[in-house]
């Protein structure tokens, strides 16, 4: 199979899959229960905080190996870790889908992003 066939294989595969349904930042807060994957599976290192390559890399491996066709994202507050996962999705055609914390309700809102 040639590399145009298996990305269009690779495409209607993803097309009607669910969702991946995920958390920004593992160990940032609370998650739902049904949150079993996290862009960044710990919290973003010091030597890092400021390092736009970092977010970036780390959201295109994540995006590379799950392969999702559209992601739910738990938002975990931290600004440049969210933007570089809007970053990835929508250079790839991915949606994006955000759940904000709500302090008062102690809820998720829906937020369509991409």
């Amino acid at each position: 199979m040639d590399n145009a066939a298996a990305e269009t294989m690779k495409f209607v595969d993803n097309y009607f899959k669910e969702p991946l349904v995920c958390g920004l930042i593992r160990g940032r807060h609370k998650m739902p229960n049904h949150v079993s994957f996290f862009v960044f599976e710990s919290d973003i290192p010091q030597a890092n905080i400021c390092d736009s390559a970092y977010f970036d890399a780390v959201c295109t491996a994540f995006l590379d190996k799950h392969s999702p066709s559209a992601v739910s994202v738990y938002v975990t507050g931290f600004t440049p870790a969210l933007l570089a996962l809007i970053k990835a999705c929508s250079a790839r055609g991915i949606g994006l889908t955000a759940y904000n914390y709500d302090r008062e309700s102690k809820k998720f809102w829906k937020q369509e992003v991409l």
